[in-house]
């Protein structure tokens, strides 16, 4: 478990700045192979969690999600992948702890196939943070999976309004 995972914070040396520790990930996952010995591979995880830290709330340090999308485009593809991962994370985090436990117990309803009940939910979650992109998106998938697909749409745009590179809603 990296720094970052274990405590949320981005390992930052003496003196570095928020962008420089961006760089520093982005050197690092730009250059890795996906093949390379298992110390690449710490460090590439490492560079994913402190680039996650980073966009996270309460800093929400765009510069870490930008590097995070250019690894999705031009890493090798098994980091692109797990790029992907972790911006699949870092949507899942809104800033509240009370909306983003109520997005997990509406992911459990739909892991358990309970999708009207996912759905209302996922409504809460709107209601209570109509600002929060996921809730958008995660009412999209699941009225799209009942072939509710305009009301899905609408989820969709509503969702691109928030955050326009939510590549799950293209």
């Amino acid at each position: 478990q990296s720094a970052a995972e274990a405590t949320g914070e981005p390992r930052v040396t003496s003196g570095a700045t928020e962008m420089d520790v961006v760089n520093e990930a982005l050197d690092v996952l730009l250059e890795a192979d996906a093949q390379d010995g298992e110390g690449e591979s710490e460090r590439g995880t490492a560079a994913l969690e402190d680039l996650l830290a980073l966009a996270s709330p309460p800093r929400r340090f765009s510069a870490a999600e930008d590097a995070l999308h250019t690894v999705l485009q031009e890493a090798d593809p098994l980091i692109a992948q797990e790029a992907e991962f972790v911006l699949h994370r870092l949507w899942h985090r809104s800033g509240d702890e009370d909306i983003d436990a109520l997005l997990e117990q509406g992911n459990q309803l739909l892991n358990e196939s309970q999708l009207e009940q996912a759905i209302v939910i996922y409504s809460q979650v709107i209601e209570r943070a109509p600002g929060f992109a996921e809730g958008w998106n995660k009412r999209a998938t699941l009225r799209c999976m009942l072939h509710d697909y305009e009301r899905s749409m609408q989820d969709c745009l509503e969702t691109l309004e928030r955050n326009p590179r939510h590549f799950n809603c293209w």
